[in-house]
């Protein structure tokens, strides 16, 4: 898993010098610095890429003698972003412009593809060649178990004469049973594999994704600035003409500059805001998707009211009560509980029935191994033909009344199974919803855990 998990950073690291580059085009568009918001993330995750090729290269001598290259273009690059962005606060357009028109960012980024392609596709070779030694391996494996069993018959075959019937048939069916379990934990083992690289592929096409759909959102939030500056315009000469020759008018002109003009650039801005918000979601769940998960010993009680104990002013504004109950203690990864535990709580006070106070009840026991959690409330309920369409990406159920994005209970579904739980729900619609959550008391890191 080490090349695969080479691979993720520079994967990781090209991306972020990516958001670099699309957050200063941004900036400079627009001259707002929320579009920077990429660029301060790239900051951070870029050493971090860094430090991760770092501590793994020493076992990869490929990786390790193009380090200090990647290190110099990474500094390259992110110099180069940090001048654009101080000259554009400055004030001085002109100069960031023409650092940009310089080629030289192109020219890094060209650099920077070019060695993480190479150290990648080096990567997939020793993957590829650790696989087919593998494969031989389980080869010989199999020709041994093989050879094994045979000897086994033959063994029952010469001592035929002094065992009785009831034993030969026992010791046959015993070898078929061990031969059938080999078989179920390979399969076991095989499709476990092929889960985990399809995860890693999903993580990863979304990641891609979010970061090809931000480059044009940001050219289109450009224009759209332009396109208002030219409205304006176009209203002050539409004025100027009306009142010294309003004979040159067209009739269906006013209606056109006032309200179809404003009302057009309004959707293209509304519309834009939202895929803005999209994508930020779809990246931040492609993030947690990938974050190493690290278990300590959480005080679920204490959690818990401390999230109630946020959201109490809301709840006593509508004459309501969050009550939690004496809850187990977890060894879990503590951000991703508290992720889960805030979405659903918060949702619980969200949609609320505007006919009676707000009741929210968190209880939880241990069941052996495993601890149960239940978060209900009497809020609007959800319809049957919704409950299972609440955990997809971008769905909601019932009035969307309320501000969202559908991705709450799709990331809470995905951290859930990333802890080694189970979530499931039970709604009457117009009485309330209760979530079950069960979580192992211990979490247990797999492959798919101990790599970002």
């Amino acid at each position: 898993m080490a090349d695969q998990a080479i691979k993720t950073s520079l994967t990781g690291l090209l991306g972020a010098a990516q958001d670099a580059e699309t957050a200063q085009r941004g900036f400079m568009l627009t001259n707002d610095e929320q579009y920077l918001e990429p660029y301060h993330l790239a900051r951070v995750d870029m050493p971090r890429y860094l430090a991760d090729l770092e501590r793994m290269a020493s076992n990869h001598p490929d990786v390790q003698a193009r380090l200090p290259e990647l290190k110099g273009i990474a500094a390259e690059r992110m110099g180069l972003v940090e001048r654009s962005v101080a000259f554009m606060k400055a004030g001085d357009r002109q100069a960031s412009l023409d650092q940009l028109n310089s080629g030289l960012g192109k020219t890094i980024m060209d650099r920077l593809r070019a060695i993480t392609s190479e150290l990648s596709a080096r990567q997939d070779t020793v993957i590829k060649e650790g696989q087919e030694n593998l494969d031989r391996s389980q080869g010989w494996g199999l020709f041994v178990k093989l050879a094994t069993i045979a000897l086994i018959v033959a063994l029952a075959l010469t001592t035929a004469g002094i065992i009785n019937r009831f034993v030969r048939d026992l010791e046959s069916a015993q070898t078929e049973l061990q031969t059938v379990n080999a078989g179920l934990e390979r399969i076991v083992d095989e499709r476990t594999g092929d889960i985990l690289r399809a995860n890693e592929e999903i993580q990863r096409f979304a990641y891609i994704v979010s970061h090809d759909l931000r480059a044009p959102l940001v050219n289109i939030m450009g224009f759209t600035s332009e396109l208002e500056a030219i409205g304006k315009m176009v209203s002050r000469q539409y004025e100027a003409v009306a009142e010294r020759a309003p004979d040159l008018m067209l009739a269906d002109t006013p209606e056109a500059v006032n309200n179809d003009l404003p009302e057009a650039i309004g959707f293209i801005r509304n519309s834009t805001a939202k895929m803005d918000r999209l994508i930020n979601a779809i990246l931040g769940l492609s993030r947690e998707g990938r974050r190493v998960l690290t278990p300590v010993s959480v005080d679920m009680t204490t959690l818990v009211s401390e999230i109630a104990g946020s959201l109490k002013h809301q709840v006593d504004a509508a004459g309501g009560e969050i009550v939690v109950g004496k809850l187990p203690t977890l060894l879990t990864d503590k951000l991703a509980i508290e992720q889960v535990f805030s979405n659903l709580i918060e949702n619980a006070v969200k949609y609320v029935d505007q006919n009676r106070p707000p009741l929210v009840e968190i209880a939880g026991y241990k069941e052996g191994s495993q601890c149960r959690f239940e978060i209900k409330d009497n809020g609007r309920g959800i319809e049957e033909k919704d409950l299972e369409r609440v955990f997809e990406l971008f769905r909601r159920a019932g009035r969307q009344d309320r501000p969202g994005e559908g991705l709450g209970l799709a990331f809470v579904r995905a951290a859930v199974r990333r802890l080694g739980g189970t979530i499931s729900i039970k709604s009457e619609f117009g009485k309330g919803t209760t979530f079950s959550l069960k979580f192992p008391e211990k979490m247990q890191l797999s492959r798919s855990n101990t790599h970002g």
